[in-house]
């Protein structure tokens, strides 16, 4: 996937997760938050309800975004649904959300609600992905319904990063206002 330089495309493709997937989204994020309660403190999750809700809304998205990929490469990977310990999660922390073949993809999570949404990055992310996909999920994930929104190239995410409201030093997002402006 050579040439995807500063390339932002808008993209409208909604997708809604079956029961099922939602009930096994929801056991991982459960047992996630379980396993590791103290990093997610360390990572300033106010409580664990937002902790499962975060991951919840994170994985919503990579299944949409699989199911969406797969119908031009059928081989894409799945969604990591393994369980890791703070040392796996250390090893794994840059790892893509998808992959196929040496293609590898970023996903993304917002709450459709959000009045100005955002996608939220940590500064040491290394940005390695060919693409990132920035999705929208409902509001308290319930219904399963996503919204692909954009699919962003890295250079676009360094250009236009921009720090977090709440002044979070170790983070920050890139605004779909800037991503609607670069289009133009």
């Amino acid at each position: 996937m050579t040439g995807a330089a500063f390339f932002a495309k808008q993209v409208r493709a909604k997708f809604t997760a079956d029961k099922s997937l939602r009930r096994r989204i929801q056991d991982h994020a459960r047992d996630c938050v379980r396993l590791r309660a103290a990093a997610y403190h360390n990572r300033h999750h106010a409580t664990i309800q937002k902790m499962e809700l975060d991951i919840i809304r994170g994985k919503l998205a990579e299944w949409a975004v699989h199911n969406w990929i797969k119908i031009l490469r059928p081989n894409v990977s799945q969604p990591d649904m393994n369980l890791y310990t703070d040392d796996q999660m250390i090893e794994l922390k840059h790892a893509p959300d998808l992959v196929n073949g040496t293609d590898r993809f970023g996903v993304k999570a917002c709450r459709i609600s959000s009045k100005d949404p955002s996608w939220v990055f940590q500064k040491t992310d290394p940005l390695e992905d060919n693409l990132y996909f920035f999705c929208q999920v409902d509001e308290e994930c319930g219904s399963g319904i996503v919204c692909l929104s954009w699919i962003v190239s890295p250079d676009i995410i360094k250009e236009l990063a921009a720090p977090l409201r709440n002044k979070a030093p170790s983070k920050f997002a890139v605004y779909e206002k800037h991503l609607l402006v670069s289009k133009s």
